[in-house]
């Protein structure tokens, strides 16, 4: 078995920055809290704040001591758990076993995520675990996690190489060349308890392999359990929750990622430029699963308080932020929010798209990517709901029909039986005069037809939401002109006009 640790330390921090896409805390001196006030717990700090003598575990009070100018923003649960959603989500776009392990507590200081990926068996598809790391390392970075990547014989093996070691770390497969890269690492490493670490320290034993080199039964006699898993750790031996297998996590089907900035924004461009970074990652998430973005959630935060949701219809799934976009500022533009808007959330589904399959007798249709591409940026022009397939409405009124989702692979067959007739529809319908001999129809006229009446058939009525204060009916008929014309009209029951409405071609 071969297993790959994603490790994000200090998640709280990460989740921050990867929601704030306008950059405009990069390089500062950061602290994220467990909540407001000078007695509130710094839960990580930035790498300037830390320059300063901050560190996670201290009150605000302290680190504003440490470092005047530091700046503080609360830790955001919304983000932390869009955080680990993505960590999975680069483990899945390689392996479909990844467990994802949450901290215990998000408002313990310095805490991490992790996902655990099942990569045995991939060396078809990379020439060498080294590349495979890289890759996930490279994959997880494009989403703003910055994790560190460790491939081993186990998870606990894996955990232990991440705390300890920065960037892609591989452990050898042999497990003496295993325990023999565990050893000079630090006992911190795994992760003592304060009272065992100190105990070791009286004892001088400071390195993995000194702990792994104590007897065990003794240790365990003066040490207790815990000792046992640590001695077990240290000749990478499975314990403790370790010893469970890889049990995967089921994932999502949302895909939920936030923004937040410092000051309100109070007009659409602003607000544009943050929602394209959002989508940007959100279609990033997608494409690591293999989907497209359908419809999506937009969740306003308003200043001082408040929130709106807008949601967004899209005809397609689609894998291009830029339409998603469009669809979003048209959606802002036709319902604007009330007050400046201080954060944004994006919850979009996640779909599959559909393959193309390829006939013999019958021209390529449209690849599906490109298909849902031009598809969703005709409803960003024409707005939503008014791009897809016409479908029958459930109503007798004739002519009415609804939007349906458009779909490519519908097959149209040939028309059995020979020729067919064809209707034309004239579209408005053409007032018309009709008269009549005796009860019998002889002359119709209206704008561009009309002739004597050589056949007839009829009436077929028509009559719909009688219930309604609206009632609709009409009587049909087929008419022949002489001449050979043929058409469709009808008179309507409340006003006894009659109407063309239709050519026989």
């Amino acid at each position: 078995m071969r297993v790959a640790c994603l490790y994000v330390e200090d998640l709280a921090l990460v989740a921050l920055l990867r929601a704030d896409v306008t950059e405009e805390l990069a390089g500062r001196a950061l602290v994220v809290t467990d909540g407001d006030g000078g007695r509130a717990l710094v839960l990580g700090a930035s790498a300037a704040a830390q320059h300063a003598g901050v560190r996670a575990g201290q009150t605000v009070a302290q680190a504003g001591a440490r470092c005047p100018e530091v700046l503080t923003r609360v830790m955001s649960a919304q983000s932390m758990r869009a955080t680990l959603e993505a960590l999975g989500e680069v483990g899945e776009s390689v392996s479909p076993r990844v467990e994802l392990v949450a901290p215990e507590d998000v408002r313990a200081p310095g805490a991490v995520g992790m996902a655990f990926v099942d990569v045995g068996g991939l060396g078809q598809l990379y020439a060498s675990e080294r590349q495979l790391g890289t890759e996930l390392w490279a994959r997880a970075t494009k989403l703003g996690l910055e994790p560190r990547v460790a491939i081993a014989g186990s998870k606990a093996t894996a955990e232990i190489l991440c705390r300890a070691h920065v960037g892609v770390t591989v452990a050898p497969a042999d497990a003496a060349a295993e325990r023999a890269l565990l050893a000079p690492l630090p006992v911190s490493a795994l992760s003592p308890s304060p009272r065992v670490a100190e105990t070791l320290q009286r004892w001088g034993v400071r390195s993995v392999g000194a702990l792994a080199a104590l007897p065990a039964e003794r240790v365990a006699l003066r040490l207790g359990e815990e000792a046992v898993r640590l001695g077990a750790l240290a000749r990478a031996e499975p314990a403790g929750r370790h010893e469970a297998p890889l049990a995967p996590t089921p994932r999502p089907l949302l895909l939920e990622e936030r923004a937040e900035w410092e000051y309100a924004i109070e007009s659409l461009e602003p607000l544009s430029f943050v929602l394209r970074g959002v989508l940007d990652r959100v279609v990033a998430r997608a494409v690591l699963r293999g989907m497209a973005c359908a419809s999506f959630m937009l969740e306003l935060e308003l200043e001082p308080r408040g929130r709106e949701q807008r949601t967004v219809v899209v005809a397609a799934p689609t894998r291009e932020a830029a339409s998603l976009l469009m669809l979003a500022r048209a959606m802002l533009e036709s319902q604007p929010p009330v007050a400046g808007v201080r954060a944004v959330t994006v919850r979009a589904e996640a779909r599959a798209v559909r393959g193309q399959q390829l006939q013999f007798f019958a021209p390529p249709r449209p690849a599906p990517e490109r298909l849902a591409t031009t598809l969703a940026r005709l409803q960003a022009m024409v707005g939503s709901g008014r791009v897809g397939a016409p479908a029958l409405a459930a109503t007798h009124r004739v002519g009415a029909f609804e939007v349906a989702e458009f779909r490519a692979d519908v097959e149209v067959g040939p028309a059995a039986g020979g020729r067919r007739l064809a209707l034309h529809a004239l579209r408005p319908a053409r007032v018309a005069e009709v008269f009549f001999e005796r009860g019998v129809m002889t002359y119709l006229r209206a704008e561009g037809v009309a002739g004597r009446v050589v056949g007839y058939g009829g009436p077929w009525r028509v009559t719909a939401d009688w219930w309604t204060g609206q009632p609709y009916g009409r009587d049909y008929y087929d008419i022949e002109l002489e001449g050979g014309g043929l058409y469709r009209a009808f008179r309507e029951h409340a006003q006894g006009t009659w109407h063309v409405d239709a050519r026989y071609d």
